[in-house]
């Protein structure tokens, strides 16, 4: 892992994991620490804090025995991550840790494997797996609600003002009721979503790409359509929008622009690679 100085690219530092481990594919930042994942791939996992300025390692935390962690969040003074066991005999827990020392503040049996990232919102965190949206309490864990509606979320739900969407197992855009997962609406692509692309909010719409090619625009209190524009090749991540501009990769590695009102195509980049398991464009003005 390597922090880079956001003016000229310049190295401030680098942290090389442990030999025989990796990273998982995202980082949360809060406190002044950079926090991550670090597994194995038959041993038991880490989570790491590190000091942001100058990426000393502050606390690190293992998983269950036999188990690895999946992306943190934080939020609220904590830092929370699902466990995975790598053995059929153990049940998945969620985690909650005290972001300034890693202590233990609950850990948690969970119904199912988490097999999204989590998102949380308004003391609820959420997360689809086995083919379900689970919602549990932030504050010891405890499950609130699940729903099987559409299969369940394929990627990171998105949180809307009382409403969650997220991208379904059985190809749908699907929003339910924060409350109770009960369905609002769902939207029929057809095809799959890959597991990097979730809906995307902005000004009362929800813009997704999916692998049958196409970018849709859907009225979020609705779900009616507003456009579809043809892509051509599978969209592979979750939309940033910003000034009336939709941004989205594609798994050949192309960065594509729309307008927000029409879906009218401004301009591409090619990265001469592919883009398969990114988080969503990063975006910033100049």
């Amino acid at each position: 892992m390597e922090a880079l100085n956001i003016a000229t690219g310049s190295l401030v530092w680098s942290f090389t994991f442990p030999t025989g481990t990796s990273g998982t594919n995202a980082i949360a930042i809060a406190n002044s620490k950079v926090y991550f994942a670090v597994n194995t791939s038959g041993g038991t996992g880490n989570i790491y804090a590190l000091n942001s300025k100058n990426g000393v390692l502050i606390w690190t935390r293992p998983a269950t025995t036999n188990a690895s962690f999946s992306n943190p969040i934080a939020l609220s003074g904590a830092l929370y991550a699902a466990e995975q066991p790598l053995n059929t005999g153990s049940a998945p827990q969620l985690d909650a840790f005290n972001v300034i020392d890693g202590s233990v503040i609950w850990t948690h049996q969970i119904p199912g494997k988490a097999t999204t990232n989590l998102a949380a919102a308004n003391g609820v965190i959420y997360f689809g797996g086995s083919s379900t949206l689970y919602a549990v309490n932030e504050s010891d864990g405890t499950l609130l609600w699940s729903s099987q509606v559409d299969g369940g979320p394929v990627s990171t739900p998105t949180l809307g003002s009382g409403i969650i969407y997220y991208a379904s197992a059985t190809y749908y855009v699907t929003a339910v009721n924060a409350s109770d997962g009960s369905l609002v609406w769902h939207y029929l692509v057809g095809k799959p979503f890959a597991p990097t692309v979730s809906p995307a909010l902005y000004l009362g719409g929800v813009y997704i790409g999916s692998m049958n090619k196409p970018v849709y625009a859907l009225q979020a209190s609705s779900g009616n359509l507003i456009w579809q524009r043809p892509i051509g090749v599978p969209i592979t991540t979750t939309a940033s929008i910003r000034n009336g501009i939709i941004h989205v990769g594609l798994i050949k590695g192309t960065l594509r622009t729309l307008n927000v009102s029409d879906g009218v195509e401004r301009w591409y980049f090619h990265t001469n690679g592919i883009i398969s398991t990114s988080s969503p464009p990063l975006l910033a003005y100049f």
